[in-house]
């Protein structure tokens, strides 16, 4: 039918061939099968490179504040960290370069334990520390992630870090980009 319908159709300048010829090509050269299936499939690749934020301007870096969460860290590691990580540049398991630190804090980790009677009680405990370790950088920044140094940073997510002397596992526990990251 929708060969009929173009088959009918006349060029200008007194050209008496229709549009679509009897092999269903476009003035004989493409097909019409082939000129829908190319058009669908740019169609399905705009739609896709458009919502995925591949078009943000990728270029420019953005000041990117990432804090870190240690817990459960023995006290002795955690005053190792807190001396060789004050100044130094914090990396990312893979070595890429995460940013410097902008403020380190290590505080005692709570303990909990049940009494007899059922009751939750907490405590400071005396092993362990939980470190806060703020990251200044820069990213690129898209509508859905963060990316420093080529490690896509979600709050969440476990990094293995690598600080002067010392290496941990830390939890993403906050990620600032742009205004936000200088405060």
């Amino acid at each position: 039918m929708l060969c009929l319908i173009f088959h009918r159709y006349q060029l200008k300048d007194g050209d008496m061939r229709g549009l679509l010829d009897e092999r269903g090509r476009i003035l004989g050269r493409v097909n019409v099968v082939d000129a829908l299936v190319l058009v669908i499939i740019i169609g399905l690749l705009v739609f896709a490179v458009s919502r995925s934020g591949i078009w943000a301007d990728a270029t420019s870096k953005t000041p990117v504040s990432v804090t870190l969460s240690l817990q459960n860290v023995r006290n002795d590691i955690a005053k190792s960290i807190e001396k060789s990580w004050r100044t130094g540049t914090v990396l990312s398991s893979q070595g890429s370069s995460l940013g410097t630190v902008k403020s380190i804090k290590v505080t005692k980790a709570i303990e909990e334990n049940m009494t007899p009677e059922g009751q939750v009680n907490t405590f400071a405990s005396s092993l362990n520390s939980d470190v806060t370790v703020v990251i200044a950088g820069s990213g690129l920044v898209s509508r859905d992630s963060v990316s420093i140094g080529g490690v896509s940073i979600m709050i969440g997510d476990t990094l293995v870090t690598q600080g002067a002397k010392a290496s941990a596992q830390a939890t993403v526990v906050d990620v600032s980009w742009g205004a936000e990251a200088g405060k």
